[in-house]
């Protein structure tokens, strides 16, 4: 949080708090500035710039909020306006001015407790710093943020708890300012989402999966083809004409250019998150926050709820999965643990699954599917070809000749004609003779369906002395994207100036012509390299691990030297790795937790493979460790690992052992004694989280009405609260 973005506002006799939006426009609520004069003292103070005059721009009466205006401010910083989807027990900050005879701001965390209707306000913000009695005015118009968007305004105080209104709810009618859309995980990825925008609609196969969904009767329908057929394109442009269809959601386990590693976005988790945002977005339920466990134990009653109210609107819901060959690798088959997430019983809901062959599915789902709900993904036709071909290769007049060449030579494959314009804009210009352009279209292969065969040529043209091998293998290995001088610094001897000569042929099958960062366009050619480079890939990973270790600090190397370890030529090392001080330290570094658990069942499959009983069971009791740690083990030891690990001096890591997801694993009154330890050890932002997780136990206790009775100590404990408040 940038608390320099964060004014204090004065307005006659008004003192409140207001925010930049733009380098000259600020958000405040309108209550604190209702009685403005053109005349009158209406200043800000910045913190940099100090008191400045506004000017009224906008009100917006029944949101209570208003737009200034201020001049004369040096700095350009503010902060963006995001929609977003409010849930109750998700955590959040803000920073205020709430004493109106101070300058000094007060940041406040919290968590969202309640939704609230009939009012300008729609949420109520609970947190700590805020007592019922003390007068928090001067918090009006303050930002509530999370990831450092702002996603609501601070609007009044209500007791010990805090109204805001949402950024969601200003959608459509706050015009003075832009509001980021919400970034959620059930949209089509950016990168996805900018391929649709060019490619051509292969309406033969859209219609043929429209018919499917109308008058199939199985719950399951198959979209298969060959690599790079335009399966995805299908998947993301599918939009049915009949209107008793309608697209539920769209999950896509493989997304070019990706920001999320491919471990994370093909977990069970990430598809169990992606099925809760569904179902938030087609009911509007405002659901608390849920724990994976909880989350999957309420998916059939998610699906059920939105069965019935497709019924009810007499329609049929459509849910479509894309890329289940990423969860089908050499190392076994991840398809049946994510599919069986999914039930089949619902009358009104069909799930449409984009692969290249059934033979990855389940037996259970290939027995339903009928012939009629196997849909093939047939080639574009040509004159779609050329106007594709006509607006994506490049800024530059080509004859309607060679377009039409080209199309004839992409035989309709999308991928295949995706490449080739790639290699088109990056190669050629108006400046490139006729001749040349020719020569270019008449050596590209016929590819009969098989994209491997353009791969093949590619492959042919590599220079042997180079080092366009070892960047290949380089890239078929790495979890994600890395950028150029990450790339370079991975290979045995970096030399950027050979690492661009050598890979010029290749540079449209690795990135983004606009874009820094490297990783294989597709997959198909990821497999073609692994299996054209089979007998040098261990040690292409032990190449990346060593760079891994020689800069640990890098978020890259945090998450993937174990992966790189474990798949290169010393596996028994890798295995070692996997152990909970790994674990621990990844937590620490923010590492997400699917990608962890797959690196420990990575390591598990190995072991078992080489029939290592020790490590199977080793790894096996870590992966509970991690996967279930506030099971009965963890618990019934707590306050062993708490005290080893305050006594040295890693409070963070005693922190986990106290609290799990704001839940305390100890009992109040140790809770209390790691309190006051901590504060004493001078471990005050431990403290604070602490302090908020026992809170919540308090209040949940005196507000349970199930409770016969109430434990005296729970009135010592809230009365110590308060005290620590004054104490920090």
């Amino acid at each position: 949080m940038d608390e320099r973005l964060i004014v204090q506002i004065i307005c006659d006799k008004e003192v409140g708090t207001a925010f930049y939006v733009a380098s000259d426009l600020l958000l405040t609520a309108y209550h604190t500035v209702s009685s403005f004069k053109e005349d009158g003292n209406n200043i800000i103070k910045d913190i940099q710039d100090g008191e400045l005059r506004f000017e009224l721009v906008s009100n917006y009466i029944d949101f209570d909020i208003s737009v200034l205006k201020v001049t004369g401010r040096s700095s350009k910083g503010y902060y963006r306006l995001q929609v977003h989807h409010n849930r109750i027990g998700e955590a959040c900050v803000s920073f205020g001015y709430p004493d109106k005879l101070s300058n000094s701001g007060l940041r406040l965390k919290g968590e969202i407790t309640q939704k609230i209707f009939d009012s300008p306000t729609d949420y109520r913000l609970s947190t700590k710093d805020v007592d019922d009695l003390y007068d928090y005015q001067g918090m009006s118009g303050a930002p509530v943020l999370i990831d450092n968007k702002v996603i609501g305004i601070i609007i009044e105080q209500a007791g010990n708890q805090l109204s805001i209104v949402s950024t969601k709810k200003l959608t459509g009618v706050l015009t003075d300012v832009e509001i980021d859309k919400d970034i959620r995980i059930d949209t089509i990825p950016v990168s996805i989402a900018k391929d649709i925008e060019t490619a051509r609609p292969n309406y033969s196969v859209y219609e043929a999966l429209e018919s499917a969904l109308v008058t199939e009767k199985s719950n399951w329908i198959l979209l298969y083809g060959s690599p790079g057929c335009g399966k995805t394109t299908i998947a993301a442009g599918f939009e049915p004409e009949n209107e008793k269809l309608e697209i539920l959601g769209r999950f896509f386990f493989k997304v070019p250019n990706d920001e999320m590693s491919r471990a994370v976005r093909c977990s069970e988790g990430f598809f169990v998150d992606w099925i809760e945002s569904v179902y938030i977005t087609k009911s509007g339920d405002d659901l608390e926050k849920l724990t994976f466990e909880e989350k999957r134990k309420r998916i059939s009653g998610w699906f059920r709820d939105m069965n019935d109210n497709l019924i009810n609107k007499g329609k049929c819901g459509v849910i479509i999965i894309d890329g289940l060959d990423e969860l089908s690798t050499d190392k076994g088959n991840g398809v049946d643990d994510v599919l069986s997430l999914l039930p089949d019983n619902q009358s009104h809901i069909k799930f449409v699954l984009s692969c290249i062959t059934e033979d990855i599915l389940p037996v259970s789902i290939i027995s339903k599917l009928n012939i009629e709900g196997k849909i093939e993904v047939t080639p574009l036709n040509l004159a779609l070809c050329e106007s594709y071909i006509h607006d994506n290769s490049g800024d530059w007049k080509k004859p309607y000749s060679f377009i039409q060449a080209v199309a004839n030579k992409t035989e309709g494959h999308p991928l295949y004609m995706n490449y080739l314009c790639r290699y088109i804009a990056e190669s050629f210009d108006e400046t490139t003779q006729a001749e040349k352009l020719d020569e270019w279209v008449e050596n590209l292969p016929a590819i009969d369906g098989d994209i491997r065969s353009y791969y093949e040529t590619v492959w042919k043209k590599a220079n042997p002395q180079g080092c366009v091998f070892e960047a290949l293998a380089l890239l078929s290995q790495i979890r994600g994207s890395v950028v150029e001088s990450q790339l370079i610094g991975m290979m045995r001897n970096p030399n950027p100036f050979e690492f661009k000569a050598s890979t010029s042929e290749f540079r449209h099958l690795l990135k983004e012509k606009e874009t820094n960062r490297y990783e294989i366009y597709h997959s198909s050619f990821r497999l073609f390299v692994t299996d054209k480079l089979a007998s040098i890939i261990p040690y292409t990973n032990d190449q990346i691990a060593k760079y891994c270790e020689v800069n640990e600090g890098l978020t890259y190397s945090i998450e993937n030297t174990l992966h790189h370890v474990v798949n290169g030529s010393d596996t028994e090392k890798g295995l070692t790795m996997c152990n909970q001080e790994w674990a621990d330290n990844c937590a620490l570094h923010n590492v997400s937790p699917d990608l962890i658990m797959h690196d420990i069942r990575e390591c598990l499959s190995i072991a078992v493979d080489c029939g290592l009983a020790v490590e199977v069971i080793r790894l096996m009791l870590l992966a509970q460790r991690i996967e279930n740690r506030c099971d009965s083990i963890m618990v019934d030891n707590v306050n062993a690992f708490v005290d080893l690990n305050i006594l040295q001096g890693k409070p963070d890591v005693a922190l986990k052992y106290i609290v799990r997801d704001n839940t305390l694993l100890v009992n109040l009154q140790n809770a209390m004694i790691y309190l006051r330890l901590m504060l004493e050890l001078g471990y005050n932002e431990q403290a604070f989280n602490l302090s908020n997780s026992i809170d919540a136990v308090i209040r949940k206790t005196l507000m349970d009405s199930s409770e016969k009775g109430i434990d005296s100590y729970i009135f010592v404990a809230r009365s110590y609260e308060k005290s620590v408040i004054y104490w920090k």
